[in-house]
């Protein structure tokens, strides 16, 4: 068994803490015949899921779907109690993550696209869930990246969640060319609850835990983070890679001061970000609620402000017909 380093994690707590007002999800199930319809049908229309047939479209049942263990068996480190993210009992609370399996060790569900599949990039974005569960992958998938969903071991403990989802990075990185993938070119996307965590990941440039085997080798920070519905820590945001930040004014898991004051931050870094404010009614909505369920508000659009960004930022070139009103990916 292996210990954690505490004295990095109390540091590191208190700045996530700190920094993020909320942190945590709900949604880990995968449906086995889920349809991943290309963003731009997704913008113009409200899509049913299982029941579309678009040309083109990559079917769930067409991406093999896979779940990858984290640690070796009863190597996962150990760690002491913590009350810094609680888990809610209320299924509609936005901010808060709920717990969907018993396993007590952390798990990747994958769904790695293959090489020369409709619309393949060679990049990968791990989702930290916080809204939207297995449609999150879904979206990934959609935009023709391999989609690693991370499977919390725990919902009231920050530093499990810090810990698991740097090990997640290492681990996609140490087997990226198993699938055609790029190695430097893995993100992360959260989502309303999970954005402490990923805030807390995206710019903490040490390992929260000592080396297991040749996993750790790999990296631990993200190439790129994508940030809806939440916000960091400003004192931190020096070490944090391009950052993709969205979320409506009226938002009930960060006000638009703090993101504003964290984004603010980040422009001092010298390296590219974006942040996009709704001035929508809807204070927060999930992928699912706005193309599962039908209630498409104007914050609805970060999926193709979210894609646009990482393509440019990866230097991926898309047609203009993958683009509403012309747009192209230069």
């Amino acid at each position: 068994m292996f210990v954690l380093r505490f004295g990095w994690v109390l540091c590191l707590l208190g700045a996530a803490v700190a920094g993020a007002k909320c942190a945590t999800e709900r949604c880990n199930e995968v449906p086995d015949e889920a349809v991943v319809p290309p963003v731009l049908s997704l913008l113009q229309t409200s899509v049913d899921f299982k029941k579309s047939k678009t040309k083109g479209t990559i079917t769930r049942s067409s991406v093999p779907m896979q779940q990858w263990q984290l640690f070796p068996e009863g190597q996962s480190p150990l760690l002491g109690a913590s009350e810094d993210s609680v888990a809610s009992t209320n299924p509609m609370d936005e901010c808060t993550i709920a717990l969907h399996t018993s396993d007590p060790e952390a798990s990747l569900t994958v769904s790695a696209l293959q090489v020369g599949s409709p619309g393949f990039r060679d990049g990968s974005i791990l989702i930290l869930p916080g809204d939207g569960g297995s449609s999150l992958i879904t979206y990934v998938n959609s935009i023709g990246f391999s989609a690693f969903m991370l499977n919390y071991r725990s919902t009231n403990n920050l530093a499990a969640n810090i810990v698991d989802t740097q090990r997640a990075l290492s681990l996609i990185r140490s087997r990226a060319s198993e699938f055609g993938l790029n190695a430097s070119r893995v993100g992360i996307a959260s989502f309303g609850g999970s954005d402490q965590i990923a805030a807390a990941v995206s710019t903490t440039t040490t390992r929260m835990y000592f080396p297991i085997d040749e996993v750790d080798h790999f990296p631990v920070v993200p190439d790129f983070s994508l940030m809806m519905f939440g916000t960091g820590n400003p004192s931190m945001a020096m070490n944090a890679p391009p950052t993709f930040l969205a979320m409506a004014r009226n938002d009930p898991c960060a006000t638009v001061a703090q993101v504003m004051e964290y984004y603010s931050a980040l422009l001092q870094n010298g390296k590219p970000h974006e942040l996009h404010i709704s001035s929508g009614t809807q204070g927060h909505l999930s992928f699912a609620d706005c193309f599962e369920g039908g209630d498409f508000q104007a914050i609805c659009s970060w999926p193709i402000s979210a894609q646009l960004f990482v393509e440019q930022l990866l230097g991926f070139k898309a047609p203009s017909k993958s683009y509403p009103f012309g747009v192209t990916g230069q």
